[in-house]
């Protein structure tokens, strides 16, 4: 196994306290873990010392790799406190957007703009460019009743249900992000090999499994009062002669393309019958929820090699004893054949 060798000068824990107004440097007992999913806070976890310095609820903690690299910037929201250590939980400025409530309404712009109007009203920092990207769909007329991050997701579904292009929201340090899973793919270049990894888990998952996609929706006749059901039906051949016809049915709302949103929501199911997860990964600190990692090595427990290109669903980062790996969950994006060696085609252009 292949680890991120790290020196322990190289990883800095800092505490803002604001009754004082004072960074301070926090002594980590074991080990520091950062977790990261799609489109959600990331968290930071490990236990510090109790000293002079005991951290609350609501202090501030900072990550600094490799002598100035700020890796991650939260608010404390969990402490667990002992005789000479204090465990601790914080998030980044993500977790506020899924607790504050508000109300949009919208037409006719991006999910990108959706991003930038909640960071807006939010409070929240935002760089752009790069760090708001255009998604470059534009969103039917729209009401938002909700919290702010469920705006996000929402907008994110449509403009994947529509185009087949995934979007992702994040934090660097402060700053809200918003990119393409093409950039995520740009930002990584890991692969997930024999080599580079303590163990894996590989399996089908069926449980959820259709075949077939019925987008099902209301189409007004001209000078007419009354509408007609317009149905638009596709099939996956192949996992139909599996598991027989399995129908979903997905509803077309206004402005929306059936054929694309049957077509996306097939292609879910199509890639991602397959689950697997990886322990003791060789640490990249770019990985995070959404990334594409490419898996190719032979597995000796299904006896067959495991070749494609995966989407994390779920990574945690261990910094520890001088070393950085990762613990990751991963979903099946495309698969490739032996002599296959491409990216997937990540602007996913429609038919």
């Amino acid at each position: 196994m292949a680890l991120s060798k790290i020196g322990a000068q190289d990883i800095v824990l800092k505490l803002y306290q604001a009754k004082t107004g004072i960074w301070y440097d926090l002594a980590v007992k074991d080990g520091i873990d950062i977790s990261r999913e799609p489109n959600v806070a990331a968290s930071l976890s490990c236990e510090v010392l109790r000293d002079a310095i005991t951290p609350e609820d609501g202090d501030i903690v900072k990550f600094v790799l490799d002598g100035g690299h700020n890796q991650f910037l939260g608010s404390i929201r969990k402490t667990q406190k002992y005789k000479e250590w204090c465990k601790i939980t914080a998030y980044d400025q993500i977790q506020i957007l899924n607790k504050s409530e508000g109300y949009y309404s919208y037409e006719n712009i991006t999910a990108s703009e959706v991003v930038k109007y909640v960071g807006k009203a939010a409070g929240m920092s935002m760089l752009e460019p790069p760090h708001i990207m255009d998604s470059e769909y534009l969103l039917p007329a729209t009401v938002e009743e909700t919290t702010w991050l469920d705006m996000i997701h929402n907008a994110i579904e449509a403009t994947y249900n529509n185009t087949g292009k995934r979007f992702y929201l994040w934090d660097d340090c402060g700053n809200l992000c918003f990119h393409s899973q093409q950039w995520l793919a740009e930002e990584s270049h890991i692969q997930i090999s024999a080599g580079y990894i303590t163990s894996y888990s590989y399996e089908e998952d069926v449980a959820d499994i259709f075949t077939q996609v019925s987008a099902i929706g209301e189409v007004k006749r001209e000078n007419e009062e009354e509408g007609y059901r317009k149905v638009t039906i596709l099939k996956n051949d192949a996992l139909e002669e599996i598991y027989g016809t399995i129908n979903k049915n997905v509803k077309i709302g206004e402005g929306e393309n059936a054929a694309n949103l049957a077509k996306n929501t097939l292609k879910d199911v199509e890639n991602r019958i397959v689950n697997f997860s990886v322990s003791g990964c060789q640490g990249d600190i770019t990985v995070r929820g959404g990334t594409p990692v490419k898996v190719d090595f032979f597995s000796e427990d299904n006896m067959e090699y495991i070749r494609g290109w995966f989407c994390v669903q779920s990574v945690t980062h261990h910094f520890k004893s001088g070393y950085h790996d990762m613990d990751l969950k991963l979903e099946r994006i495309k698969m490739l054949d032996d002599w296959e060696t491409r990216e997937p085609d990540w602007s996913y252009p429609n038919e």
